[in-house]
């Protein structure tokens, strides 16, 4: 786990690189990590997983789908009413990048 979040501050600071630490994170099953552990009740970790899963599906299509494929669409709308308004804020912006495909080629 040290890893996983160490590669999540990684591509949250290093841009140069980014698309390197996005394969990196889905080599290393974090968004089933991530999904797994957005019941905890603390809710400032729910609310830095979704930052960590927008992070990793942002305009990289093969996340989006082991996002599909692990059943986050429906596992984020569970929590779209979260007590914490911070925490929806954050699973929207979340959503948004796990159902975003870009639209190159049409």
């Amino acid at each position: 786990m040290t890893l996983r979040l160490c590669l999540l501050c990684s591509s949250s600071t290093c841009n140069v690189f980014f698309f390197h630490l996005q394969e990196a994170c889905v080599q290393g099953n974090l968004i089933a990590i991530c999904l797994e552990q957005l019941t905890d009740p603390y809710p400032p970790l729910r609310q830095w997983l979704a930052i960590c899963l927008g992070r990793v599906w942002f305009n990289y299509e093969a996340a989006r789908w082991c996002a599909v494929r692990d059943s986050a669409p429906d596992k984020l709308y569970c929590l779209l009413s979260d007590p914490l308004p911070e925490v929806r804020v954050k699973i929207m912006c979340c959503s948004r990048k796990c159902l975003y495909f870009s639209h190159k080629g049409f």
